[in-house]
């Protein structure tokens, strides 16, 4: 895994002041009634193995900056079967999107994005010395950067669970198979903007918990939607609200009209107890 401090993200990603903030988190200064120097980035206190007091106890718990970056996420075997062209397209389209915004208003400007890319495969080298180029040199990208991933399995839905916007380039040749990886991210909260094919709609409800595109230019224009105004983003917002409602779910005959995100708790409720438990209210909880 590549660490924040590589040359390729210290003058990208904003200045962090370790233990009092990161990248992507900062300790908000203490309100009045706890006037305390500890939040203070240059406040060191001398450790004393004979004071017992907690040495946070007047710090506040940290809180997302307002400053940061965007943080993207897509899962890859590195084959030929995901597009990894179609992404750098994107990319590089937001790119000069992002350059054109620059003298906006606050609420107009685009955001720097950091695509995280996890998994492991054959092309993998190749397509991350194309990054190198596209992030190096006179004309190099200001807006994006983009890392490449080995997470162990308990790191993978951390990292889900900590991004803004998952992106998915599985296809179907079969048109029946459905990305396990939107699985995963739709488990964490996490909205997607995903390649489109034939049984798609089965898992992502375009414009509710998603948005699907077909090429490299629907996806740069989702992603500047998407991010414009960040993190103050109300498109955003709205995808990820999506999975905060705890609302009835369609019945089957209803059709998927008035199809809602539900829980694993509640689908299993709503479809599986009433096959099995029949003597059982299908309301009563788990």
């Amino acid at each position: 895994m590549p660490s924040l401090s590589s040359p390729a993200l210290t003058s990208f990603l904003p200045v962090a002041k370790p233990p009092y903030s990161t990248p992507f988190t900062c300790i908000p200064p203490s309100g009045p009634s706890s006037p305390s120097r500890a939040v203070d980035p240059d406040f060191r206190r001398a450790f004393d193995p004979n004071d017992l007091s907690p040495f946070g106890e007047n710090i506040a718990m940290p809180d997302l900056r307002p400053d940061r970056t965007a943080l993207l996420v897509t899962s890859t075997s590195w084959t030929p079967d995901e597009d990894f062209d179609l992404l750098l397209d994107a990319l590089a389209r937001y790119e000069t999107r992002a350059r054109e915004c620059e003298g906006s208003g606050e609420g107009d400007r685009l955001p720097k994005v950091l695509m995280a890319v996890t998994g492991k495969g054959p092309l993998r080298t190749k397509y991350m010395r194309k990054v190198e180029g596209l992030q190096a040199g006179q004309d190099a990208w200001k807006y994006v950067r983009c890392v490449s991933l080995w997470l162990e399995a308990d790191d993978y839905p951390l990292l889900l669970g900590s991004s803004d916007l998952g992106i998915s380039l599985h296809s179907s040749s079969s048109a029946l198979d459905l990305p396990m990886k939107v699985v995963d991210m739709f488990g964490c909260g996490l909205p997607v903007c995903a390649l489109g094919f034939d049984c798609l709609d089965e898992l992502v409800k375009d414009s509710v918990n998603g948005l699907v595109f077909h090429n490299a230019q629907q996806l740069a224009t989702q992603l500047e939607s998407l991010l414009r105004g960040f993190p103050s983003a109300p498109a955003l917002a709205a995808l990820r609200a999506s999975f905060d409602r705890a609302a009835p779910l369609a019945s089957a005959s209803a059709g998927t009209s008035d199809w809602e995100w539900g829980t694993w708790a509640e689908n299993w409720n709503h479809t599986m107890r009433p096959l099995l438990l029949r003597d059982v209210a299908s309301e009563a909880p788990l």
